[in-house]
């Protein structure tokens, strides 16, 4: 009769990671339910905030890594597998939503830290922010203005 294996080599640990616990893709209310059946009580959670929503991916993010190191020094987006990493060894159950998401906020960190780390980049204060909505309030009236001088010229009739 074989020998079992060591309770530490790699055979155990091969047979634990194929075990259908490890193996089960349903959530964790349908694994409750199957279990227990009506015995749950099933609770409505009440609506998210969008504000605590956004903050939950944010949490998410940062907790993946928001960024890989890039060349020369540079970042880049999370990659696929390295979502599909994290989320799998922290027992995340996201949806293709979610972690499209995740890659898109990845990038747009990405990009932002590209962009303010040139070394005239433009700070992101809100000085800033309300100087640039003026100056494109200021391009819209001169539109306007210049749209009122052109219909107020009268056609001359040709005879």
């Amino acid at each position: 009769m074989p020998k079992a294996p060591p309770k530490h080599s790699k055979a155990a640990f091969n047979k634990g990671a194929n075990s259908a616990e490890h193996t089960d893709t349903r959530t964790r209310k349908q694994q409750l339910e199957a279990a227990h059946g009506d015995d749950i009580i099933d609770l409505d959670m009440p609506p998210l905030d969008p504000a605590d929503l956004c903050q939950t991916y944010i949490s998410m993010l940062f907790e993946a890594g928001p960024v890989l190191p890039g060349g020369m020094g540079g970042a880049t987006a999370l990659t696929w597998q390295e979502l599909d990493a994290w989320a799998s060894r922290t027992d995340q159950r996201l949806t293709p939503e979610e972690f499209r998401l995740l890659r898109r906020l990845s990038g747009v960190y990405a990009s932002a830290s590209h962009r303010m780390s040139e070394h005239d980049a433009k700070s992101p204060w809100l000085e800033q922010l309300a100087e640039h909505h003026q100056r494109k309030q200021a391009a819209i009236k001169a539109a306007f203005d210049r749209m009122a001088r052109l219909s107020q010229r009268q056609p001359t009739s040709r005879t």
